[in-house]
């Protein structure tokens, strides 16, 4: 029996809708890279974050952020992170707070929040960002309740504008 038109363009039909299929889950996959965050950081509870950019946020807010350039590289040179990961800390102080971190204690308001360490996990020395004062405008401290977090206490408060508020979807 011989081929029709519409028999011979079958498998382009097929090959263009693989390709559709294929543009389109990348699409989605992109976005979804910028709506979730995978923390398998110990810092906070490891798992999926949901990303929320429009939210107020404040202290106590578990936010999401790309690290200052100087604490990047720290990150990348030590293995703490995979590079480009984003960070998962809590906003500890925001504008007007008093901050304290000297060698030994990291204070927000006189409350303490953690020690300051010397060296990391592997024995490497670590330099605390040392300030005792108020906290900019448009800038926020960040950090945990864990004992190896590296956060503002090493690198200094972030700016605001760079924060976005994570929400746990699933933690283990």
């Amino acid at each position: 029996m011989p081929s029709t038109p519409n028999d011979r363009s079958r498998p382009f039909r097929l090959v263009a809708e693989i390709l559709l299929c294929s543009c389109m889950l990348i699409a989605v996959a992109s976005a979804a890279a910028h709506l979730f965050l995978w923390n398998i950081s110990p810092s906070v509870p490891r798992g999926l974050y949901l990303l929320r950019r429009e939210s107020t946020l404040g202290v106590g807010s578990l936010v999401s952020f790309s690290p200052p350039a100087a604490a990047a590289q720290i990150i990348e040179a030590r293995r703490y992170l995979p590079r480009g990961a984003g960070l998962l800390k809590r906003i500890v102080a925001s504008p007007g707070d008093q901050v304290c971190i000297d060698e030994h204690t990291y204070r927000v308001n006189g409350a303490r929040i953690g020690d300051v360490l010397t060296v990391d996990s592997a024995g490497r020395s670590l330099r605390p960002f040392r300030v005792c004062g108020p906290v900019p405008l448009g800038e926020a401290f960040v950090a945990t309740s864990a004992r190896l977090s590296f956060d503002s206490r090493y690198f200094g408060p972030v700016p605001l504008s760079s924060l976005v508020q994570a929400v746990p979807v699933w933690t283990y």
